[in-house]
């Protein structure tokens, strides 16, 4: 269907477009609006309803579906697009609306379960019911890819944008979405990342994302706002990571980050409000808070508010915590708090004590343990790095680091000696290690000689030039297994192996591969040819029919760019059966002329001889161990004729009697000479 134009309509499925297992492409669907009415009523795609489908660049506009039955369960799903277990790509979806009076209105825009959700426009969509669960706005994803999304203005109770369970939800931007918890996403379990999530609204909590039983990682946070929790982010036993968060606002707690149970690690938090407690991060339990840069968060005048505000137990290290206000921490809960190793912006322990509030100004409160502290400027490793080497030239890729911003950079180091620093290495084409690449996230070392091994690390450095600590380094290393050890099989037949490519130093380069001390007239393939650390290839091994009953070791030299590493596999071949033929393809030939015969049983080696009585056929052809093929020649004296395989290792069978051989076969030519005459 392609390049429709779709009003009116009306069906409990599909009132726009109703197409399972197909290609939707191209198709304008513009409002249509359906209704189911009943307990346990269901309507379902009020644009397009496609299960197992293909739904790409299409419109779907203005359409709306409902159902409605007070006090009964109904459900109403997909009011743009429903398409469960289907790929939705390329599509632009605006202004659909799912309503349920009863409990389950899912996916104002986009309904999928078990598929993906990749490159849409996603607008001015809405859910709503008369219980709780109205949940995502713009998408519903359930165990589902949601990715590189455009969601914006849409609205619901839970998930506004975008409401996930499962699956994983990246390189999206949502932005003016509304709900009253997850304003932007709503993520249950799964993983939220590298999204660009800003100017949404929760009613309740999570302005940005309410993260349940999940992990949000390298997520850029801006002026979202949250009624009660969580500004930014409200993560309940989630875990929260090297994201950036920034004037975000909590009308109670949390103007950043709310973490309910859940670690904070590598985050950088600045310029956050809240109005009640923790303008920056709001903490309650005892995960870790850890390598975060809590800074210039705030909370009103005269208020004890902190940056950072502990109701818990948590882990408080290496941290940079300074100039929020009223106070830096604030220890909400009556046990001591470990906060050693955290740099305050001064080297005073009095300045440090006025900007923590705790025991020493409420008996009532535990204290903030900050001895020993940090006299300089935290700045974590980058992380992720990874590297394609080539013969003479590295491609260096790394994650993001929510600390880097404008003025800040990464330094690159590398040697050629030894693992570790110092790394003073020497001559490639951007000069002598460090080299400083700015800010950026790919990086080319060209120049890199071959053969030699390359070790690279990462710092990060501020505009003032302070430096972090080295990220873990990479270098041109790489382990080979081979998978199982040992096997056995006949001579005349194949035997396979898996072969898996291992890195521990983010060595990311695809592997050559190939076999040495093959016996003599074995073939080794590998499939595919090439493989990165981390992947596998299978190795299959050809045993000519005539190799001798042995053991043999085989190794497997797996190398790049001078580097090699070789693993043993061990392989023995056993004596093959003596063929046996079961049938052949038919049991009568012309003395007048050759004959193709096929031959079928099992145990045939490559390639066996063909005897009729004492006379050999020619052509003999072996399509597997079980099937050849001959030419009978023509001559032979009529009567009856045994016929004889004799693989290449001397064992043979006999089919006593098994061909007739007749001056005339008209029993089972000429009903196809008659047949071809008729055409």
């Amino acid at each position: 269907m392609i390049s429709n134009t779709i009003t009116g309509g009306g069906s409990a499925d599909g009132f726009g477009i109703y197409a399972p297992n197909s290609l939707i492409e191209g198709n304008t669907v513009i409002g249509n609006n359906g209704w189911a009415s009943g307990s346990f009523s269901t309507a379902r795609g009020g644009g397009i309803s496609a299960p197992n489908s293909t739904v790409y660049s299409n419109t779907v506009n203005g359409n709306a579906i409902s159902a409605w039955t007070p006090g009964w369960i109904v459900h109403v799903q997909g009011a743009g697009i429903y398409a469960p277990n289907s790929a939705v790509e390329g599509n632009r979806v605006d202004g659909n609306i799912a309503t349920a009076g009863g409990n389950n209105s899912h996916g104002g825009g986009i309904y999928v379960t078990d598929g993906s959700v990749v490159n849409n426009i996603v607008s001015n969509n809405s859910v709503s019911a008369g219980g709780d669960s109205a949940l995502g706005g713009g998408i519903y994803a359930s165990n589902s890819t949601v990715s590189d999304n455009d969601v914006a203005n849409s609205s619901g109770r839970g998930g506004g944008g975008i409401y996930a369970s499962g699956g994983k939800v990246t390189g999206n931007t949502v932005s003016g979405c509304s709900a009253q918890d997850g304003g932007g996403i709503y993520a249950s379990g799964g993983s939220t990342s590298n999204n660009t999530i800003s100017n949404n609204l929760a009613s309740n909590a999570g302005g940005g994302i309410y993260a349940q039983g999940g992990s949000v990682k390298a997520n850029t946070f801006i002026s979202n706002s949250a009624s009660v929790n969580g500004g930014g982010i409200y993560a309940d036993y989630s875990i929260v990571s090297a994201n950036i968060i920034s004037r975000n606002l909590a009308s109670n707690a949390g103007g950043g980050i709310f973490a309910y149970y859940s670690p904070v690690l590598t985050n950088t938090v600045i310029s956050n409000t809240a109005s009640e407690q923790g303008a920056g991060v709001y903490c309650s339990g005892s995960n870790d808070i850890s390598g975060n840069y809590v800074v210039s968060n705030t909370g009103p005048a005269g208020l004890i508010i902190g940056g950072l505000a502990i109701n818990g137990t948590p882990q408080v290290h290496h941290n940079n915590l300074f100039n929020n206000e009223p106070y830096d921490v604030v220890v909400l809960s009556s046990s001591d708090i470990s906060g050693t190793l955290n740099y305050w912006g001064t080297e005073e322990s009095i300045e440090i004590l006025d900007q923590i509030y705790d025991w020493y100004d409420d008996s009532g409160r535990g204290r903030f343990l900050y001895l020993p502290f940090l006299t300089e400027f935290h700045i974590p490793p980058p992380f992720g790095l990874t590297a394609d080497f080539h013969d003479d030239s590295v491609d260096l890729r790394w994650d993001p680091h929510p600390y880097v911003i404008a003025g800040w950079g990464y330094n690159l180091y590398y040697d050629t000696d030894t693992s570790g620093p110092p790394y003073e290495g020497t001559g490639t084409a951007g000069g002598n290690s460090p080299i400083d690449v700015g800010n950026v996230i790919t990086y080319t070392l060209s120049g890199t000689a071959s053969g030699k091994n390359y070790f690279i690390a990462l710092t990060i450095h501020d505009a003032e030039g302070r430096e972090g600590g080295y990220s873990l380094e990479v270098h041109h290393d790489f382990g080979v297994s081979v998978t199982p050890y040992s096997r056995q099989t006949p001579y005349g037949s194949s035997i396979t192996y898996t072969v898996m490519l291992t890195t521990a130093t983010g060595f990311h380069t695809p592997v050559d591969l190939r076999v040495v001390g093959l016996l003599d007239g074995a073939v080794a393939t590998f499939e595919p040819s090439s493989v990165k650390p981390e992947g596998s290839a299978i190795l299959t091994i050809t045993i000519p029919a005539t190799a001798t009953t042995t053991t043999y070791p085989l190794s497997v030299v797996a190398s790049k760019s001078g580097i090699t590493h070789t693993a043993t596999a061990w392989l023995t071949v056993l004596e093959a059966p003596a063929p046996r033929i079961a049938q052949l393809s038919t049991s009568k030939v012309s003395t007048d002329f050759p004959t193709d015969i096929a031959i079928y049983g099992q145990g045939f080696l490559p390639v066996p001889t063909v005897t009729v009585g004492i006379t050999s056929c020619s052509n003999v052809t072996w399509l597997s161990s079980t099937h050849i093929t001959a030419t009978v020649p023509a001559g032979l004296p009529e009567g009856k004729y045994d016929v004889i395989v004799k693989n290449p290792d001397g064992k043979s069978h006999t089919m006593y009697d098994a061909l007739t051989v007749t001056s005339l076969i008209w029993d089972t030519y000429l009903p196809l000479i008659l047949k071809n005459r008729r055409f």
